[in-house]
């Protein structure tokens, strides 16, 4: 097998394997680049964005492919209802791939602002 790389035409030797350790560390990398570890409430292990807070949440929203970190905003008027700001997309262990979903969870609708 012969592998092109910039004009050159290289033998699948030791370059051929260097590109492909290359690549698995980059995709290894990737989801960890501009993250932060977390621990939830629960004691469940996560990468979270790094402008995410102690007393932020974690939510799971109905057909959606990951957990998103929210931000509660001051409420305006003591009877208003709460409102949520999304912070961004999260990584946690065990409700990443529908694990939620077999626990039978209440939903609760809320607000985003």
């Amino acid at each position: 097998m012969k592998a092109t790389r910039a004009g050159k035409v290289w033998e699948s030797g030791i370059v051929f394997e260097y590109v492909q350790r290359e690549t698995a560390l980059q995709q290894a990398v990737t989801p960890m680049l501009d993250r932060r570890m977390c621990r939830t409430a629960r004691g469940a292990l996560g990468l979270v964005p790094p402008l995410a807070r102690v007393a932020d949440f974690i939510a799971v929203f109905a057909g959606a492919n990951v957990p998103c970190v929210l931000r509660a905003r001051p409420r305006l008027q003591p009877e208003s209802r709460r409102q949520f700001e999304v912070v961004g997309p999260c990584n946690i262990k065990g409700i990443m791939h529908g694990e939620l979903a077999e626990a039978q969870l209440a939903m609760e609708p809320i607000v985003l602002a």
